[in-house]
């Protein structure tokens, strides 16, 4: 599926990569375009994705490399992509399949519980 990329995150293994904090087995081939959580509208879907439409707004994520979020257009598998949830911006959009579940790790790990600040 073909989308044009309206918004995306950075993850934990991103900015490892920005840094050069990789070992030689993850360590990208150039060129390299980062970010696998992206938001977008479908531009091209084929017969085997009968879930979205052109115009629909996704989210979607990759599961290997390479990636390719930070670019005008991405093309994902629509098994790995849900509709875009209304009431959130593209940006928290694009948040969501990676980037909120590092965060919600981070407060599982401090055993931070439902109304606690």
């Amino acid at each position: 599926m073909l989308l044009r990329v309206l918004a995306c995150s950075t993850s934990p293994g991103d900015w490892r990569t920005f840094r050069g904090d990789v070992d030689f087995i993850r360590r990208p081939a150039f060129p390299y375009v980062p970010s696998g959580d992206i938001c977008g509208i479908v531009m091209q879907v084929d017969g085997s994705c009968p879930r979205f439409r052109v115009g629909d707004c996704v989210v979607a994520t990759w599961t290997e490399t390479p990636l390719g979020g930070m670019a005008e257009y991405a093309v994902v598998d629509c098994q790995l992509a849900i509709p875009k949830p209304t009431g959130l911006s593209v940006v928290e959009a694009a948040a969501l399949p990676n980037s909120s579940l590092h965060a919600l790790d981070v407060l599982r790990e401090a055993n931070v519980t439902p109304g606690e600040r």
